[in-house]
């Protein structure tokens, strides 16, 4: 989730991954996969580094929990959750 100024100043917050386009008008125009459109006054550029260090953040965790298991697998514990990273094999099969 992002947080973002509404015009009134209030803030919200909005979930990255629902995003469609970031059209820079007078203000900023949002619209999400599914046609809603939110305005608010961060400009283009301050949505698009707030998604970008979002999506950051979600692969560094990402990493951080593979490092733990391959860490638990060498010490014969299990981490308190697990992440399955699903990757095509080169061999043919997924």
């Amino acid at each position: 989730m992002i947080r973002l100024t509404r015009l009134n100043g209030s803030e919200m917050y909005l979930n990255a991954d629902l995003i469609a386009t970031v059209e820079s008008h007078h203000d900023t125009v949002l619209t999400l996969v599914d046609g809603k459109t939110y305005v608010v006054s961060n400009t283009a550029d301050e949505v698009v580094d707030a998604i970008t260090a979002y999506r950051a953040t979600v692969i560094a965790t990402a990493e951080r929990l593979m490092d733990a298991d391959v860490d638990a697998d060498e010490n014969e514990e299990q981490p308190p959750g697990r992440l399955l990273v699903l990757r095509p094999g080169g061999n043919g099969s997924c």
